[in-house]
């Protein structure tokens, strides 16, 4: 139930509520509360959620970190070539010989090239094409994350009907 809160809340999806158990009462209650656990759909479907949940989790994780950061990266690439040829002259006023490589420029021991400057602005379009493809296959990915969490841990229409409709005939 918490599962389905969370992600009710978090995605905005509306999800059945699910109403609590019938207590069993008497003699054996606790084998007959397992029983009616282990017959219950939602408790199996809530296990294959939970599995389902770590390595879509994993896969989510490491889309959600990199894929904005590359597209900040790309965006930032007259920037960061400033930055870094900056940073190669440093090290080469210390003595050392540095050669770096950027996508679309590279820098050789701090000296300022226009030309390699001016092709650091085709990261640049590049950078906010992925920005935009990124927030689509993020809502996407939430989107199907949500729908997922509503099919396995909402009762179906057959398992959310009273028990008496399946015997009334």
């Amino acid at each position: 139930m918490f599962e389905r809160d969370m992600a009710a809340s978090l995605l905005h999806i509306p999800m059945p509520y699910i109403s609590a158990q019938h207590e069993i009462e008497g003699k054996g209650k606790l084998l007959r509360w397992i029983r009616t656990c282990l017959r219950d759909s939602v408790t199996w479907k809530s296990i294959v959620y939970v599995l389902l949940k770590f390595p879509l989790g994993i896969i989510s994780f490491v889309l959600v970190i990199t894929l904005p950061i590359v597209s900040l990266a790309l965006t930032a690439g007259p920037a960061i070539y400033l930055l870094n040829t900056y940073i190669d002259g440093l090290i080469h006023a210390a003595g050392y010989h540095t050669h770096s490589y950027m996508l679309f420029a590279e820098s050789h021991d701090g000296i300022f090239d226009p030309i390699m400057f001016a092709r650091s602005f085709i990261a640049v379009p590049c950078g906010i094409l992925l920005w935009w493809g990124s927030r689509a296959v993020l809502n996407g990915l939430a989107q199907m994350s949500g729908l997922m969490a509503r099919a396995m841990l909402c009762p179906s229409q057959i398992d959310a009907a009273p028990k008496d409709d399946y015997y009334s005939a």
